[in-house]
């Protein structure tokens, strides 16, 4: 289970990683 949430944490980061860096590229 470790592993698991370890994955979903790591996936969920990537994504706000790349949201914010989407909104900094817009601005």
């Amino acid at each position: 289970y470790l592993i698991l949430s370890f994955v979903i944490i790591a996936i969920f980061g990537t994504g706000t990683y790349v949201f914010y860096r989407k909104r900094d590229l817009n601005v």
